[in-house]
């Protein structure tokens, strides 16, 4: 039973944190997609943070796979993410380009 509960928080886990980035980058999408590309291309529809989310996630799709093993002196190293730079990073992404859009545009 305490195993199947564990799963069970695991897989709760595991949803929360998908959510939570499919959330985060969407909107950061949504953001650059209003910022950057709706002045220049003023043909360009207007979208919903909810597309956006759609956008970012079929984005997704193309990115490679990028392994987390370091050789290091013929020895095979594994580094785990860092998970508090994995939820503080969208938003900071969203603060640099922020700053871009209020110094440069």
């Amino acid at each position: 039973m305490e195993a199947l509960l564990a799963l069970i928080g695991v897989f709760g886990l595991v949803a929360i944190g998908i959510l939570y980035s499919s959330f985060a980058y969407g909107f950061i999408t949504y953001k650059f997609y209003c910022w950057f590309l709706l002045p220049i291309f003023t043909s360009l529809p207007h979208i919903t943070v909810s597309y956006a989310i759609g956008l970012s996630l079929f984005i997704g799709l193309f990115k490679g796979s990028s392994s987390m093993d370091y050789t290091y002196k013929g020895e095979k190293l594994k580094s785990d993410p860092n998970w508090a730079s994995v939820i503080v990073m969208p938003w900071l992404l969203l603060g640099a380009a922020y700053m871009i859009k209020i110094i440069f545009l």
